[in-house]
C-alpha cells in the first residue's frame, strides 16, 4: 500500500522512493544494477598489487646499488670519482702540489693504480715488485694498504700512492687479494679494466716457504738458518691427519697452499684474460730478459734493458733496484728436493708430488701453458 508524501515522493511498506527529473532513485543498495556497483574488494586488491610493485622496485634498486657499490669500500661521495672515466689524478685541487715553476703534469703527485700484483705470497712477489720499480716509467707502491680488504675511504687509498708523473704506470701490490673472491670483486668495482699480475711458483716450494714462515712466527730461528730435519719434522706434524686410523696428507691444507687453479678461476671470471698476466717464478729466475720484456709489454711501457742476471750454481738473481743500486737475492727453495733429501724424507716428497700432480695438470690445461713443476 502506497502513501503519498508532500515532497513529491511516495513510500511503501518496504521501500522509500524519490522522484528526480523523471527518474526514480532508491536508497536501497540492492536495487542498483550490478554493473554500476563499486566493488570495494577489487579496489583493495589493486591497491595491494600496486604497493607490492613499488616494494619490489625499491628493493631491486637498493640491492643493485649495494652490489655496484660494495660496502665500506666505495662510499657514495666517492662514486663520482669511480665513474668519471677513471681519470688518473686525485680531483681535489688542494691535494695537487703547488709549483709555479713547472706545470702540473710535470710535477709528481699520486695517481690511480692502473695495475696490481695480486698473488701469490712466498713466490717472490716482493722481488718482482722491487725489480719492476727500476723501470723509469713504472712506479710501484710497496706500502701495504690492504684497501680492498679493509674499510678505508677511496681518497685515503689514492693518497697512499707514491708520487709519479702523468705518463707513469702506478702498480699497487696486494699478494693476498687473489685468494679472496670478495677482494677481487672490490678491485673490479674500483676499475674493471685494471691490469692484473699474478706470480706463481712450484707448489712444493711454496709449501716449504709457508712452513718456514710458520716456524719463524712461533719463535724458531730465521728461515735461512732452519735445518732441513726441523723443517720436515714440522711439515709431518702439520700436513698429516688421521683418517680411519691411518695417517694421510691433509688435502685441505695442501690445496689451500698449492692449488692455484681454484683461485685463478675466480680471477678470470671477473677479468678478461687479456688483462691478466701469469708470471712463473722459475722462468723469471732462469730467463729474466724475455720475462721482463713480456711484463713491460703487458703494462704498456717502453722496453727497458733491465740488467738482470741469474747464477745457476748459487741460485742468485741479481737486478737493478735503481740507477745506482743493484741487489742480489738468493732463492733458498729453488731446489726443493734438497730439503727432503737432507732430511731423509724422499717418501714424503713423493707423496706430496703425487698429490699436486693432477692439480698442476688441471692448471696447465686451463692456462694452456706448462710449467716445469
Amino acid at each position: 500500500m502506497a502513501m503519498s508524501m508532500k515532497d513529491g515522493s511516495f513510500s511503501t511498506s518496504h521501500h522509500h522512493f524519490h522522484y528526480h527529473h523523471g527518474r526514480v532513485l532508491t536508497q536501497h543498495r540492492m536495487l542498483v544494477p550490478r554493473r554500476h556497483r563499486v566493488h570495494r574488494g577489487n579496489h583493495g586488491i589493486i591497491t595491494a598489487f600496486a604497493a607490492s610493485c613499488v616494494v619490489i622496485v625499491l628493493v631491486t634498486y637498493f640491492e643493485t646499488s649495494r652490489m655496484l657499490i660494495p660496502s665500506k669500500v666505495v662510499t657514495r661521495s666517492d662514486l663520482h670519482q669511480l665513474t668519471s672515466g677513471f681519470t688518473k689524478d686525485v680531483p681535489k685541487k688542494e691535494e695537487q702540489p703547488v709549483n709555479t715553476k713547472f706545470p702540473s703534469h710535470l710535477t709528481p703527485h699520486p695517481h690511480r693504480p692502473s695495475a696490481m700484483m695480486v698473488g701469490f705470497s712466498h713466490c717472490s712477489g716482493n722481488l718482482l715488485a722491487s725489480a719492476l720499480s727500476a723501470h723509469p716509467d713504472v712506479v710501484v707502491n710497496r706500502r701495504s694498504t690492504k684497501f680492498f680488504s679493509g674499510n678505508q675511504s677511496l681518497r685515503w687509498y689514492l693518497s697512499q700512492m707514491p708520487p709519479s708523473l702523468d705518463h707513469h704506470v702506478t702498480v699497487d701490490v696486494g699478494l693476498s687479494y687473489v685468494t679472496n673472491r670478495t677482494h677481487l670483486k672490490r678491485i673490479k668495482a674500483y676499475n674493471e679494466s685494471i691490469k692484473i699480475i699474478v706470480i706463481v711458483c712450484n707448489p712444493i716450494s711454496r709449501l716449504i716457504a709457508n712452513q718456514s714462515e710458520f716456524l719463524r712466527t712461533i719463535g724458531k730461528t730465521k728461515v735461512e738458518s732452519l735445518e732441513s730435519k726441523i723443517l720436515v719434522h714440522s711439515m709431518k706434524s702439520t700436513l698429516y691427519t688421521e683418517v680411519d686410523g691411518k695417517r694421510r696428507l691433509d688435502a685441505h691444507k695442501l690445496s689451500k697452499i698449492g692449488d692455484f687453479f681454484q683461485f685463478l678461476v675466480d680471477l678470470f671470471l671477473l677479468f678478461p684474460r687479456k688483462n691478466v698476466l701469469v708470471v712463473e717464478r722459475n722462468r723469471l729466475y732462469k730467463n729474466p730478459i724475455s720475462q721482463w720484456a713480456g711484463i713491460y709489454k703487458f703494462l704498456g711501457v717502453p722496453p727497458y734493458r733491465q740488467a738482470t742476471t741469474f747464477d745457476q750454481s748459487s741460485g742468485e738473481l741479481c737486478f737493478n733496484v735503481s740507477s745506482v743500486q743493484r741487489s742480489c737475492v738468493k732463492d733458498p727453495y729453488v731446489d726443493v728436493s734438497r730439503v727432503f733429501r737432507e732430511a731423509d724424507a724422499t717418501s714424503m716428497q713423493e707423496s706430496v708430488r703425487n698429490f699436486y700432480r693432477p692439480l698442476n695438470k688441471r692448471l696447465y690445461m686451463y692456462l694452456e701453458d706448462q710449467f716445469d713443476w
